[in-house]
C-alpha cells in the first residue's frame, strides 16, 4: 500500500513538470496567384497553387500558439479573396474572407488570437496584426463567401480561433487554401509563414541506467528491472549484471516512465520510481535480504 501511494504521488509530480517550449518560424516564399472567378460565389476560383503548403518538422508534439503571416497581399477587390489554414492533423481555421476595399496597394497581414482587434471589414485593409476575421458583404458589394472552400479543401465548419491548433502535433504538412469568390478582379501574395510555439525539438535518444545494491553496497546480480512507457504502454525488462548494473538505451525523450525492480532474495522499500526523461538519467535501488527482514 505504501508503494502504491508513493507511486501515485510520484506520477502526479512528474505529470505537472514543466515542459519547455520553443518558437519557430517556417516560411513558403513561393508566390500564390489569385485568379478571378468567372462564376461568382457559386463556384469560387481556386488560386495557384491550391493549396500552398509548408512542411513543419523538428518540433515537440503539443502546440501552444500559432500565428500566420500573409506577405504582400494585393488584390483589385480585397474582399474577393478568402484564406483557410489547415493543420497536419486536420484542424481548419478561416483567416479572412469578405473583408477589404478596392485597388489597394500590397499589405502584409499577420493573424494572431492575441491581436488587439479584428480586421475592419468595411474599409481597405492596411498592414498589421489582427484576429482571424469573417466579414459579410463588404464595401465592394459582392456576395458573401460560400460556406465551403472548393475541394480538396476540407468542408466547414471552420474555426476563427488559431488556438484550435493548440495541443495538436504541428509536425507535418500545413496547407493554405486561397480562393476568389466574386468576379471583377485578381491578385496575389508573395509568400506566407507560420510561427509555431511547441515543445523543444526532439532530442537524441536517452539512456536510463543504474545499479541495484544491498544496503552494504554490494551489487545484486540477476535482479529483474522493468521499464514501462506510460504513453505507449511498451514494457521493457532486463536483468542486472554480476555487479548489479542495468541499462535501457534508445529511449524517446519527453516520455514518462515507471521503473520497477524485483528479486526473490531481496525486498525493496521503494521498488518503483516514476520519472520523465529529458536526457540520460541514473536510477538506483537498494534492497534488504528477505531472510533478514523476516528474522526481524
Amino acid at each position: 500500500m505504501i508503494q502504491k501511494t508513493l507511486l501515485g504521488v510520484l506520477i502526479i509530480i512528474f505529470l505537472v513538470a514543466f515542459n519547455a517550449s520553443a518558437q519557430t518560424t517556417f516560411s513558403n516564399n513561393t508566390g500564390i496567384t489569385i485568379t478571378d472567378t468567372t462564376s461568382g460565389a457559386i463556384v469560387p476560383q481556386t488560386a495557384t497553387p491550391y493549396p500552398s503548403t509548408i512542411a513543419v518538422s523538428g518540433l515537440g508534439t503539443s502546440v501552444t500558439k500559432v500565428t500566420v503571416t500573409l506577405t504582400n497581399f494585393i488584390h483589385t477587390f480585397q474582399d474577393d479573396a478568402g484564406f483557410l489554414l489547415v493543420s497536419p492533423t486536420g484542424q481548419k481555421v478561416r483567416l479572412i474572407t469578405d473583408c477589404g476595399g478596392n485597388n489597394a496597394g500590397a499589405v502584409t497581414l499577420t493573424f494572431d488570437d492575441a491581436a488587439a482587434g479584428s480586421v475592419t471589414c468595411n474599409a481597405t485593409l492596411v498592414s498589421g496584426t489582427y484576429k482571424p476575421t469573417q466579414g459579410g458583404v463588404s464595401i465592394t458589394g459582392g456576395a458573401a463567401h460560400p460556406a465551403n472552400f472548393p475541394a480538396p479543401a476540407p468542408t466547414s465548419p471552420y474555426s476563427l480561433l488559431l488556438s484550435s491548433f493548440n495541443g495538436t502535433n504541428p509536425n507535418g504538412t500545413w496547407s493554405l487554401y486561397v480562393d476568389d469568390d466574386s468576379t471583377g478582379g485578381a491578385g496575389s501574395i508573395t509568400g506566407w509563414s507560420l510561427t509555431i510555439t511547441a515543445g523543444q525539438p526532439t532530442a537524441a535518444p536517452a539512456i536510463i541506467e543504474g545499479r541495484i545494491t544491498t544496503s552494504a553496497g554490494r551489487g545484486i546480480s540477476k535482479a529483474s528491472v522493468s521499464l514501462l512507457n506510460t504513453s505507449t504502454q511498451e514494457n521493457k525488462i532486463t536483468l542486472t549484471n554480476p555487479f548489479g548494473y542495468f541499462r535501457f538505451a534508445d529511449l524517446p525523450t519527453g516520455a514518462f516512465y515507471i521503473v520497477t525492480v524485483k528479486d526473490k532474495r531481496y525486498t525493496f522499500f521503494n521498488e518503483t520510481q516514476a520519472i520523465q526523461v529529458f536526457g540520460n538519467m541514473e536510477v538506483n535501488f537498494v534492497g534488504e535480504s528477505s531472510s533478514k527482514l523476516i528474522n526481524k
